[in-house]
């Protein structure tokens, strides 16, 4: 069934769209509408259109050709007269809005407003709309109009040109997944209660340029907002302290483009670590914390091992051999050598043991031996 237009004109325009997808059943179809208003394809349909006086203002259809007289009717007195062709007198030029047209499309599939003008001044020089695609998106002309298009284009997908350069981007519709990848952080966002200020034009180019994938931000997102949900103060007091986490937001700090989510995950469970050490009054620095976090000391472990640690800190002084806060740490933790020391210690001052070797909690002080990591 063949599509019916009110005029040439609007044939055109619907021909040109679907031949600039550089869809194969697309171009078929714009070479049917072509051949509907008397062209052999598309390509010969737009090379007539330039051929009758192509502007930045529009394309002029026409001049229409004069009507030929119609015959004169058969001679005798009943003979009627054959009708008379319509004049040109009043004839005016059907124009297609070119520079309207092409700002629509423009504006359709990149985003980019008000560039008709300079779009159309390519296109009724020969370009055809995949060159004036890209045109827009590298800079290739170097008219003062041409580069202000370009930058239009940048402003509307910012940092677009490195991320064309370095592939984040590829293929026909680098706009479209650019939007996409835009579109889905942003209801991620909206999904999660995330502020609007997280994930902004700027922030959405810092995670492209860090290659966060859509995928993890969302992931990250649904970490942040249980470790709202949950996070102990003295763990967000601990970030502040280990990484200068000044404002207490755990979801600024779990959308830190400039960190891996994995990194990110270490440092949040080198500070509950902490936490569970502060509670139990055997604090340690971030450097140890994220040893343990690293190790894969969870928090329950951690929260038995600092209950052991802290029983353990007798043994740093009081008669003969002592152990430091490091062995205690490394021991409870699962040094084999300080484990060892601290064993011995522990044999020397109260010489009971249980059968199998392990050590009964006795005058020495301390508690059973053998913390959390060895058991």
């Amino acid at each position: 069934m063949k599509a019916t237009y009110a005029n040439e004109d609007q044939a055109f325009a619907a021909a040109t769209a679907l031949y600039a997808s550089g869809n194969r059943e697309d171009r078929q179809k714009a070479n049917q509408i072509a051949k509907q208003y008397g062209h052999g394809n598309f390509p010969e349909m737009r090379s007539d259109y330039r051929a009758l006086g192509g502007s930045s203002q529009g394309i002029v259809v026409g001049p229409a050709p004069t009507g030929p007289t119609g015959p004169t009717g058969p001679s005798g007195p009943s003979g009627p007269t054959g009708p008379t062709a319509p004049t040109n007198d009043n004839y005016q030029p059907v124009v297609l809005d070119a520079e309207g047209y092409l700002t629509a499309l423009l504006k359709q599939t990149l985003g980019v407003d008000n560039l008709g003008g300079w779009a159309a001044g390519l296109y009724n020089r020969g370009a055809s709309i995949t060159e004036i695609l890209q045109a827009i998106r590298y800079g290739m002309d170097k008219t003062p109009e041409g580069q202000a298009a370009h930058q239009a284009y940048l402003a509307a997908f910012p940092g677009m040109d490195k991320f064309l350069a370095d592939g984040t981007f590829a293929g026909e519709s680098p706009e479209l997944q650019y939007i996409e990848y835009r579109n889905s952080v942003r209801e991620s966002a909206a999904r999660y209660g995330i502020d609007s200020s997280l994930v902004t034009n700027q922030k959405i180019v810092d995670y492209l340029t860090n290659k966060v994938s859509a995928a993890e931000i969302a992931q990250r997102m649904g970490t942040a907002a249980n470790a709202v949900a949950t996070t102990p103060p003295e763990t967000v007091a601990l970030l502040k302290d280990y990484y200068g986490l000044s404002t207490g937001d755990l979801i600024t700090f779990f959308l830190d483009p400039d960190e891996t989510e994995a990194m990110l995950q270490t440092r949040y469970t080198a500070a509950r670590i902490g936490t569970e050490g502060a509670r139990q009054q055997f604090g340690i620095n971030v450097q140890e914390a994220e040893a343990l976090a690293k190790q894969g000391v969870g928090i329950d472990q951690a929260a038995e091992g600092f209950r052991t640690a802290a029983a353990r800190t007798a043994f740093m002084g009081g008669p003969g051999e002592t152990a430091s806060r490091e062995d205690i740490l490394k021991g409870t933790f699962g040094d084999q050598r300080s484990e060892e020391k601290i064993f011995r210690i522990a044999a020397s001052r109260t010489g009971r043991f249980q059968e199998g070797g392990r050590f009964v909690e006795g005058q020495g002080g301390g508690g059973a031996f053998g913390g959390a990591a060895t058991r």
